[in-house]
């Protein structure tokens, strides 16, 4: 059986804190994952850069984007092409599956990020064209500290005949795999096939504390401001507002 994360953030992300090859070496070796799905917000090139040195790693990737709707979040996977963020709900999945995509809801109901309710997934399921693209909820999300919408999410899942999902969310890779789904074989693509069969079961797994991520993710995104700003100033960047600066 093999173990997937489908909803990691990277540096591509502007609140991600790990470079691809730190994230790709982290769900290898510590998290023991098979498959990752690296969803970064509106971004595709992470996902792109992990599957070229994913080899070296021993893991697969599905190419993923955490795309951004009028109305929430959406987790496009398995697409080769970027696709346009706010736009309307249905409008992006239709645009998931053109790009030959499935598409699954990342914590759905919840006030703490930009997500959708349970009818917007009640309307996605009733179209007759995008209810082929979604494929699944994620019921439970590793970075929230309460996932106290996991029942109901099962029944929903339950009554529109959609996977359950269980991901991370993670944007330090200490929370990589807290939240994974099992599936038959070890491949992306195996796992799409299961995506598509509603064979897959969803797993919590330990994280930290919440204390503990907040810290964590406070100590990086803190640095990354530091060298971002240390690079810009090494090209250039500020030279021209330096010298506005002196003048004054």
């Amino acid at each position: 059986m093999g173990r997937a994360d489908l909803h990691v953030h990277s540096l591509y992300s502007i609140d991600g804190t790990d470079t691809v090859a730190e994230i790709l070496e982290y769900a290898a070796y510590h998290a023991n994952l098979d498959v990752i799905g690296i969803a970064d917000h509106d971004d595709l090139r992470g996902s792109l850069e992990a599957r070229e040195i994913c080899g070296k790693y021993g893991i697969d990737v599905v190419p993923a984007v955490e795309l951004t709707t009028l109305e929430g979040h959406v987790l496009a996977l398995f697409i080769e092409r970027p696709i346009p963020s706010h736009r309307p709900l249905i409008e992006a999945i239709l645009r998931i599956g053109e790009a030959g995509g499935l598409a699954v809801i990342p914590h759905p109901n919840t006030r703490l990020a930009h997500s959708l309710t349970h009818d917007d997934i009640r309307r996605v399921a009733a179209h007759p064209e995008a209810s082929k693209v979604l494929v699944g909820i994620e019921i439970f999300t590793g970075c929230l500290l309460v996932n106290s919408q996991t029942a109901p999410l099962r029944g929903l899942a339950h009554q529109l005949h959609l996977c359950e999902v269980a991901g991370s969310d993670a944007h330090v890779r200490e929370l990589i795999g807290s939240g994974v789904v099992r599936f038959n074989g070890l491949s992306a693509a195996d796992l799409r096939k299961a995506l598509l069969n509603r064979q897959v079961t969803p797993i919590a797994r330990f994280s930290p504390t919440g204390a503990q991520i907040a810290l964590t993710w406070t100590k990086k995104t803190l640095a990354r401001r530091r060298d971002l700003l240390k690079y810009a100033r090494q090209v250039g960047v500020y030279r021209a507002g330096q010298k506005r600066g002196k003048g004054i």
